[in-house]
C-alpha cells in the first residue's frame, strides 16, 4: 500500500534446485541489467519468476549479481514498439525495451535455454507452464527492470517537480496513443495503478506502454477525437488559471490519483500537471516537425 513503506512489487524466484530462493533486493541494493543493443549474458541467469501482477506474461529474470531484466510476451509487441517511439517524442520516462524474434535472433535460443535450465520442473521432464506459454510467442520484449523503492506516488508528487513532469508526460502519452491500460483519462474505466511506478531519483516510470487504434470515421473514433479536443480546451483553461470545475476530463484523473495512490488534489499539483501535459504536447509537436 502507498505510504506504508512496503514496495508495490518484490520479486522472488526459485533456483533450479527448488530449495534456495533468489530475491531481488528492495531499494538501493537492487539493480537493473542494461538491455542495450547486444545480447545479454544469458549463461549467468540463476533464477526467474512470473510477475504476481498482470496476465502472467511477464517474467523477472535474475542475472546473478548483475541484476534483473524483464521478459514480456504480448500479442501486441508491434504496437508496444511504436508506442515506445512515441514515448520518446513526449519525453516519457519508461524502461528501455527491445524485441527478440523467434527464428531470427540467436539470442532467442539463449533466452529459452536459460529459462529452462533454471526451471525447477525441467529436471523432472515437465517444464513450467509459464515457460511453455512464454516461448510460444513469436516475439518477446526485453525491458529494463524498474528497481522498487519504498516511496509512494503521492510522496514523490509532493516533493519532486521531476515526478510532476513525468506524470504530465505519461498522461499526454496515453492520450496520443490511446493507451487503455493506465489512467482513466478519456477512458471509461477505473484505471490501472500498477502501470505507473516510482523509480530511482523520485521519478515516475511508465510501464507496459501500448497503443490502441480506431478505424477513422467510425463513431468511436469521432467520439475519441471530440474528447481529445475537449481535453485540450480544458488544459488551456486550467493553464490560464481556471479550476477543475471547468475541466471534467482532468478532474477524473485527480480523483483516480487520490483513490489509487492517495495523492491529494491541490492547486499546486493541478497547475503543475496541466503545465507538464502541455509541455509534453509541445515537445511531441516539435519532435514530429523536425523528424525527416
Amino acid at each position: 500500500m502507498e505510504g506504508s513503506g512496503v514496495p508495490r512489487r518484490q520479486v522472488v524466484a526459485a533456483r533450479a534446485s527448488g530449495e534456495e530462493l533468489w530475491r531481488v533486493p528492495v531499494g538501493e541494493e537492487g539493480q537493473a541489467v542494461a538491455i542495450g543493443d547486444g545480447e545479454l549474458a544469458w549463461e549467468q541467469v540463476d533464477g526467474w519468476r512470473v510477475s504476481e501482477e498482470g496476465s502472467g506474461g511477464v517474467v523477472f529474470v535474475g542475472f546473478g549479481g548483475d541484476g534483473v531484466a524483464v521478459v514480456k510476451a504480448s500479442g501486441s509487441v508491434a504496437a508496444d514498439a511504436v508506442a515506445a517511439k512515441i514515448g520518446e517524442m513526449v519525453g516519457l520516462n519508461a524502461p528501455a525495451t527491445r524485441l527478440v524474434a523467434l527464428h531470427v535472433d540467436a539470442e532467442r535460443a539463449q533466452l529459452a535455454a536459460a529459462l529452462k535450465r533454471t526451471d525447477a520442473n525441467t529436471s523432472v521432464g515437465m517444464p513450467s507452464s509459464s515457460v511453455v506459454r512464454l516461448l510460444r510467442h513469436p516475439m518477446l520484449t526485453l525491458a529494463e527492470y524498474v528497481v522498487p523503492t519504498t516511496s509512494g506516488v503521492a510522496d514523490v508528487l509532493q516533493r519532486s517537480p521531476d515526478a510532476v513532469a513525468d506524470l504530465g508526460a505519461i498522461l499526454m502519452f496515453d492520450v496520443l496513443v490511446r493507451n487503455a491500460d493506465r489512467s482513466p483519462l478519456l477512458m471509461d474505466h477505473g484505471g490501472n495503478a500498477g502501470n505507473m511506478l516510482v523509480g530511482t531519483g523520485d521519478r515516475l516510470v511508465a510501464i507496459d506502454n501500448s497503443m490502441s487504434s480506431l478505424e477513422p470515421g467510425t463513431p468511436e473514433a469521432v467520439l475519441y477525437l471530440d474528447r481529445v479536443r475537449a481535453l485540450l480546451g480544458e488544459l488551456a483553461a486550467v493553464n490560464g488559471g481556471a479550476g477543475l470545475d471547468v475541466a471534467p476530463e482532468l478532474r477524473r484523473v485527480f480523483v483516480w490519483l487520490d483513490a489509487a495512490y492517495g495523492a491529494k488534489c491541490d492547486g499546486a499539483l493541478v497547475a503543475g500537471v496541466a503545465a507538464a501535459m502541455e509541455a509534453a504536447r509541445e515537445t511531441a509537436k516539435c519532435t514530429r516537425s523536425s523528424t525527416p
